[in-house]
């Protein structure tokens, strides 16, 4: 999934509606995104419908935790910022 550059950017911009929309076309309901990202259904609902921003760190980590999801694409790292390599699954740390 994180291959993809159109989710990379929504990852970056912290645009759950398009990584949510893009699970929706992939066949997950709202309960599953929601029982994944620890959100209530009504939550992702909010997210897909009307562009609820999240914010808040902790739905974010829970959200890249869930989806499986590397914090750092979201600006979330715990380390040194992620460079990401658009050529697949590749990954480094910025500062090697």
């Amino acid at each position: 999934m994180v291959d993809r550059p159109e989710l990379q950017d929504a990852l970056a911009g912290r645009d759950m509606g398009v990584v949510y929309q893009f699970l929706r076309g992939r066949g997950f309901s709202q309960t599953r995104i929601a029982a994944l990202t620890g959100q209530n259904q009504s939550e992702v609902s909010a997210i897909l419908a009307y562009g609820r921003q999240v914010t808040a760190y902790d739905v974010l980590a829970r959200i890249a935790d869930g989806l499986d999801i590397p914090r750092g694409l979201m600006g979330l790292a715990y380390i040194a910022p992620v460079a990401v390599i658009r050529d697949g699954a590749n990954y480094r740390r910025a500062d090697t």
